[in-house]
C-alpha cells in the first residue's frame, strides 16, 4: 500500500479501449515470442534472472522469451505506459498495491480455466498464505514470486547481556504473546552510559510501513477491511490493536520510533525489529554489530499475525498466447527455482520443505519459525484494492491514521474513526463506478 500514483477509472477505461483496439491479431511465422515484464532493483541479479526466466525455452522448443525490467520505483508508470501503446507484455509481475486495479480494468485475465485444466498442478500445492497475493474475489490471477513474510528479528547478543530469555523460548512454550512482549521490551529498554536515555530500546516501533502496524490490528481481531468489503478500522479489534502498538511508546516507552530516538539498530541498539524474510538475510550477513536471529511477532487476542505474500506473475486479457504465458508464469512461480536468486520462501509445499530450501535458511538458530510465520495464524498481504484512488487512500492510512497517532496529535480512537468515515466513502465510490 505505498504511495504511487492516483489510477482513475477514466485512465484504466482509456487503457483497456487502447489496448483492445491495438492487440495484434495476426499469427506471426517463426517462434513464438513471449514478452515478460518484472521489476530488478539489484545490479548484480539481472543477469542471474533473466538467465532463469529464459531456461523456460529449453523446456519448450519454439518459444523465445523476451525480458523487459527497470528498477520498482520506475517500473509501474513504464509498464502502464507499454499498455497505452498497445505493446503490453503477455506476462508481467504486477506491485501488490496495483493488482486489483490490473483486475478491473480487465488488462489481466483470470487463470482459474487453466489450472482446473491442468493436470499437473494443483492449488493444493501451493501456500495459502502466499498464493493469497495472487487471488482476487475468489478467483487466480497470478502466481506470487519474490515471496516472504515480515516477522520479528532480535539482537541475540543484547539478550544474552542482559541475562533475558530469548523470544524463541517462549515461542516453544506458547507464551509469546502481547503481556510477554511488553515485559521483555521492558527489560530490554536500558542505559548503558549512565546519561538517563536508553541506549538500547525493547522494540524499533512503528511508522507507515504496513508490515510494522497492520499485523497488530489483525492479531486483535481487527483489519483495515474485513471480508464483507467494507472498512473494520472502526471496530474494538482494530482499535485494540494499534492502541496497544502505540502504547508501547506513550505508556511503556520502550520504542525507538516514535519513543526514543537514540537506539541505533545498526550498532546494536534495537533489541526486537520487523522485517523482511529477505532483509533480514542480508542484514545476517553485513551487520557485524551483533548477532541477529528470528522470532515470530507476539500474538495477540486473536493469535499470530505477520505481513506475508509475494508479486503475482500475471497474464494479459490480450495476449496472443494465453496457454504458454499460463505455463510460463505458473513454471516461473513454482519450478524454476527463482528463490534462490531472489530469496524469501518459494510458493510450493514441496519446495518450501525441500532440503536445498532449509538449507538456506539454517544461517539462523530458529530457522523454523520463518515456515511457521507463514503458515500460522493469520499470515496475509496488505488488503486488496480495487480501482482506487491510491494517493487518496494512502492519505487515508498514513495522514489521516498513522503519522498523527506517532505524532501524538491525536488519540488512537480519533484518529480511527476518522479514518473510517473516509475510508468508508472511498470504498462505497469505488462500488458505486464498479456497479455503473
Amino acid at each position: 500500500m505505498k504511495g504511487g500514483r492516483a489510477l482513475h477509472v477514466a485512465v484504466w477505461s482509456l487503457l483497456l479501449l487502447i489496448t483492445m483496439g491495438q492487440a495484434a491479431a495476426a499469427q506471426q511465422d517463426g517462434p513464438i515470442v513471449l514478452r515478460v515484464a518484472t521489476h530488478i532493483n539489484d545490479p548484480e541479479l539481472v543477469e542471474p534472472q533473466i538467465e532463469i526466466m529464459r531456461r523456460f525455452e529449453d523446456l519448450h522448443p519454439g518459444v523465445k522469451i523476451e525480458v523487459w525490467y527497470t528498477d520498482s520505483n520506475n517500473y509501474q508508470d513504464q509498464l502502464l505506459a507499454q499498455y497505452l501503446g498497445g505493446i503490453g507484455p503477455d506476462v508481467a509481475t504486477i506491485l501488490r498495491p496495483y493488482f486489483a486495479s490490473y483486475i478491473a480494468a480487465g488488462l489481466i485475465q483470470p487463470l482459474d480455466r487453466f489450472i482446473e485444466a491442468d493436470p499437473d498442478f494443483s492449488l493444493d500445492s501451493v501456500i495459502p498464505s502466499l498464493m493469497y497475493s495472487g487471488m482476487y474475489k475468489g478467483s487466480v490471477y497470478g502466481f506470487p514470486v519474490y515471496n516472504g513474510p515480515a516477522q520479528l528479528f532480535y539482537n541475540q547478543d543484547a539478550f544474552i547481556d542482559r541475562g533475558v530469555a530469548e523470544p524463541p523460548e517462549y515461542i516453544a512454550q506458547n507464551a509469546w504473546d502481547w503481556d510477554t512482549f511488553v515485559e521483555v521490551a521492558k527489560k530490554m529498554t536500558y542505559d548503558t552510559n549512565g546519561d538517563g536515555r536508553p541506549d538500547v530500546c525493547g522494540y524499533d516501533g512503528y511508522a507507515t510501513w504496513d508490515a510494522g502496524w497492520v499485523p497488530f490490528i489483525r492479531a486483535a481481531g481487527g483489519d483495515i477491511i474485513g471480508l464483507d468489503g467494507r472498512s473494520w478500522l472502526n471496530r474494538p479489534e482494530s482499535i485494540q490493536g494499534l492502541e496497544f502498538l502505540n502504547n508501547l511508546n506513550v505508556v511503556h516507552q520502550v520504542t525507538r520510533n516514535p519513543g526514543h530516538g537514540g537506539c541505533s539498530y545498526a550498532v546494536g541498539g534495537t533489541a526486537m525489529r520487523i522485517r523482511w524474510q529477505t532483509t533480514a538475510f542480508i542484514e545476517k550477513n553485513l551487520i557485524q554489530a551483533f548477532n541477529l536471529e528470528v522470532a515470530l511477532n507476539p500474538a495477540g487476542p486473536a493469535g499470530y499475525a505477520h505481513l506475508a505474500g509475494g508479486v503475482p506473475v500475471t497474464v494479459s486479457r490480450h495476449t496472443q498466447h494465453p496457454e504458454i504465458a499460463y505455463e510460463f508464469a505458473k513454471w516461473l512461480a513454482t519450478e524454476s527455482g527463482l528463490w534462490k536468486v531472489r530469496g524469501g520462501p518459494p510458493l510450493t509445499f514441496a519446495e518450501l520443505r525441500s532440503e536445498e530450501y532449509r538449507s538456506t535458511l539454517q544461517l539462523f538458530e530458529n530457522w523454523i519459525l520463518f515456515e511457521r510465520a507463514i503458515i500460522e495464524g493469520d499470515p496475509r498481504p496488505e488488503p486488496q484494492f480495487g480501482v482506487v484512488e491510491h494517493d487518496a487512500m494512502n492519505r487515508i492510512l498514513y495522514d489521516v491514521m498513522i503519522t498523527p497517532v506517532i505524532n501524538g496529535q491525536v488519540a488512537v480512537r480519533t484518529a480511527m474513526e476518522e479514518a473510517h468515515r473516509l475510508l468508508s466513502d472511498l470504498l462505497e465510490a469505488e462500488t458505486a463506478r464498479e456497479g455503473g
